[in-house]
């Protein structure tokens, strides 16, 4: 592997670079170097806003080829080992400051948000905040008080917005993903202007403590990759119920990231023809329209025409109903008071707004409402809408001036998705005879995230050969498990298996990863079983009980049998009812091996019981 990954240019996608791991003759000092140069040879290319210390990331980097060198299975147990990526900066991490790409705005955050500890602690390395439009307000990507990111396509040509430097880094090779923020389009559109990977995930999967607001009801972190695989392997990382979020869903704490393979058709509706707009961009038209006429032809998928109105009454809710007044609450009062500081266009989209009063408020609610009813009606007869994730792409010099025009143009196919709460994904089918990347979103119903994901990369695969302005290949795709099938299967451990106690090695040697500590429902006891060598306890569910304190892991399906073999009587697998309300496999124990058992619940927890005793 080392005389075939190239320091200058060599893949960045997750797959190469757990393979160059695994082999050994490439570590993590090597890439983050590789990084480091990469981001010295674009020079001032206004991607990133702050960057960690070279010192620091190779600190790091070196921390973790000493972990791989005392223990293999860390490569297993850290899904993102050595894996760099950015965030934008609108994403609290601590020790950089929180801009929003308005300068007198910087702040420094007391702690880093919650999905960057997740990814952090899954291995991966932080290399920097990444350039915005200010205050997360715009899709062209030119409203930064840093600068304009510049495109691996054209250093004339719009990055997209708002995410636009966390799309430019992973189209450029500098990280192999990035954050970014999507409250109406800016997960997508920087997506399809850079060839990469766009993932507006249903809202509320991650949890969004660390975000500085746009609009707070409907905003959600996004993630870019150069392919769907890498979006769900982060996506699942980050996944989680956050009790200390409000807009997080319990859902969340279950829902699986991953891809399948497509084995019964799709039905995919595309807006009517004439409701298909390009504004005078012919080049995409030709497109967008080859790319459906082949997917009805050509493939399993099947496309129905639909009537898009109800998708562009939702989107003029956004700037011309209640929503615009939640940016005034996110960031309205700085933005009156430091007016020099602020862009014009973020200005003039937060402050021209007409007023609104409550019944406007409560009009809108309804409005949307009735909205959602009959677009879940809509849905029940496709599987997903694909659309355009741009409908026409800019120059800078063509809205130099006023990008008023461009930015509701370029938001023309996303505006309404959050609104009506449905996930999205962006990818790739085709560069364009311009030289510019053009692609396709697939949009559909809450929690149809890892569906979306699966049809994108069937697509994505077949039109679509290289991956962000690199000119790298798409790295090859692992078997995939079908349809309806589930690849992994969470676990419950309560004792001896838990990290770092006698047992747990049988779950690492089960190729399992650690997921998270929580606790069960108020519905259990826990009792001490003397008899077994290991001694271990055993969990049994009651009426009125305590909440005992659990790890839940996640172990691959084709390795649970062997695991289940492991399992000395009388513990068995059954199924455990968490803190959250969700319920998960996990181990449980006979009644008649308690009878004579301590009762050791009011410990809390098998690591509190050994602790005291």
């Amino acid at each position: 592997m080392k005389d075939t990954w190239n320091p200058i240019n060599g893949s960045l996608d997750l797959s190469t670079l757990k393979a160059i791991y695994t082999d050994g003759t490439i570590g993590p000092v090597d890439v983050i170097s590789a990084v480091i140069e990469r981001i010295r040879r674009r020079g001032n290319d206004h991607v990133w806003i702050s960057r960690i210390d070279e010192s620091i990331l190779l600190a790091r980097a070196r921390k973790l080829e000493e972990l791989l060198h005392d223990d293999r299975s860390i490569l297993d147990r850290m899904p993102l080992f050595g894996i760099p990526f950015g965030v934008k900066d609108n994403i609290d991490v601590l020790g950089l400051e929180t801009t929003a790409a308005c300068p007198g705005f910087a702040y420094q955050p007391e702690v880093t948000a919650t999905t960057v500890t997740r990814l952090l602690d899954a291995g991966a390395i932080l290399i920097g905040k990444t350039n915005m439009d200010q205050f997360a307000t715009g899709l062209v990507g030119t409203r930064s008080g840093y600068g304009t990111p510049v495109s691996p396509f054209g250093e004339d040509r719009i990055p997209g917005g708002s995410s636009s430097g966390s799309a430019v880094a992973v189209a450029a090779g500098l990280v192999s993903f990035a954050l970014g923020t999507d409250t109406a389009g800016s997960g997508r559109v920087p997506a399809g202007l850079n060839n990469i990977i766009g993932l507006k995930p249903t809202r509320g999967m991650f949890s969004s403590r660390g975000m500085v607001p746009a609009c707070r009801s409907l905003d959600c972190i996004s993630v870019f990759s150069l392919c769907c695989d890498d979006a769900a392997t982060v996506a699942d990382i980050m996944a989680q119920h956050d009790d200390e979020d409000a807009f997080s869903r319990p859902e969340a704490q279950q829902f699986r990231y991953q891809l399948y393979s497509i084995t019964q058709p799709k039905v995919l509706a595309v807006p009517a023809p004439d409701d298909l707009q390009f504004f005078g961009d012919m080049t995409c038209r030709t497109a967008f329209l080859g790319l459906i006429d082949e997917l009805d032809t050509d493939t399993d998928f099947r496309v129905v025409e639909i009537d898009f109105s109800l998708f562009r009454q939702a989107a003029k809710l956004l700037y011309d109903g209640p929503w615009i007044t939640e940016r005034k609450i996110a960031f309205g009062e700085f933005i009156n008071s430091h007016r020099d500081s602020i862009n014009p266009s973020v200005f003039r989209a937060v402050s021209d707004s007409a007023p609104l009063d409550a019944e406007d408020s409560f009009n809108g609610y309804y409005q949307l409402r009735e909205l959602h009813t009959q677009v879940a009606k809509m849905f029940k007869g496709f599987d997903a809408m694909i659309v355009p994730t741009y409908g026409r792409s800019y120059r800078i010099s063509d809205i130099i001036d006023d990008d008023y025009v461009a930015n509701r143009q370029l938001g023309y196919y996303t505006n309404f998705v959050n609104l009506l709460d449905l996930s999205a994904v962006s990818a790739p089918s085709a560069m364009l005879t311009t030289g510019l990347p053009y692609g396709f979103t697939l949009i559909g119903p809450a929690f149809s995230d890892s569906m979306l994901l699966s049809i994108a990369d069937q697509i994505h695969r077949s039109k679509s050969h290289t991956i962000g302005g690199t000119g790298q290949p798409l790295p090859a795709q692992a078997p995939l498990p079908a349809e309806g099938m589930t690849d992994a299967i969470d676990l419950c451990v309560v004792g001896a298996h838990m990290r770092g106690l006698p047992l747990n090695q049988q779950l690492i040697k089960c190729q399992a990863s650690f997921i998270r500590q929580t606790y069960t429902a108020a519905h259990y006891k826990l009792f001490c079983l003397q008899q077994l060598e290991p001694i271990r306890p055993g969990l049994v569910r009651y009426d009125e009980a305590l909440a005992i304190e659990v790890e839940v892991w996640r172990i691959p399906l084709s390795q649970f049998g062997c695991f289940m073999m492991l399992i000395d009587t009388p513990l068995a697998i059954g199924t455990v009812e968490l803190e959250d309300g969700t319920w998960v496999k996990g181990f449980v124990c006979e009644d008649y091996a308690i009878q004579n058992a301590p009762d050791i619940s009011h410990f809390g927890g098998w690591r509190s019981y050994l602790a005291d005793t």
